[in-house]
């Protein structure tokens, strides 16, 4: 991906995917996990790991749940007023 592709998503380049920022550095990218299997388990590893301790359905509800609680802060303070 590119910087702007992958930008908020807190993956890691060169951990969690391949950096690029044109077509040239796409194809050397994608020649080197073409070559090294190795690699290329590692990236998909380690993407499934960063998209799931991310976007799991704990992680979903914890921020539900932080939401609905600051939600409720605004509520009492306005009726302490």
């Amino acid at each position: 991906s590119t910087a702007v592709g992958a930008e908020g998503l807190g993956f890691e380049p060169g951990r969690d995917y391949l950096a690029f920022e044109d077509a040239n550095e796409f194809h050397r990218q994608y020649a080197q996990i073409a070559e090294n299997s190795d690699t290329y388990r590692l990236l998909v590893r380690n993407a499934k790991q960063a998209v799931s301790s991310k976007n799991s359905p704990q992680v979903f509800s914890n921020a539900v749940a932080r939401v609905v609680s600051e939600l409720d802060k605004v509520r009492a303070m306005r009726h302490e007023r």
